[in-house]
């Protein structure tokens, strides 16, 4: 487990209308819903400037992102849900080392 997928600003995509694949910003979650930024909304709220409020997504409806490894281009392809890693899953069993 990446230790940057619980801070605010980690990249996560999510399954918006029509299985639409919108890669976005987390900004918090709790036990069924993640709450996102775009890329612009992100940066005015971290700098303190006046944003919308974040879209809540359900938990099952969120996935693991890592820009580093991911292919942009992939949010394309075939069966492309069935190759990410659901951020409901991204935790570690109780006791897991």
């Amino acid at each position: 487990m990446d230790k940057m997928e619980h801070t605010p600003g980690t990249f996560v995509v999510v399954r918006a209308f029509g299985d639409e694949a919108l890669v976005r910003r987390l900004w918090s979650e709790n036990d069924s819903v993640v709450w996102i930024y775009d890329d612009e909304q992100f940066v005015r709220r971290t700098e303190g400037k006046p944003t919308c409020e974040p879209m809540g997504f359900p938990i099952e409806d969120v996935y693991v992102f890592n820009p580093q490894k991911d292919s942009l281009t992939a949010l394309h392809e075939p069966n492309w849900w069935e190759k990410l890693r659901p951020w409901i899953n991204r935790r570690p069993l109780i006791g897991a080392r």
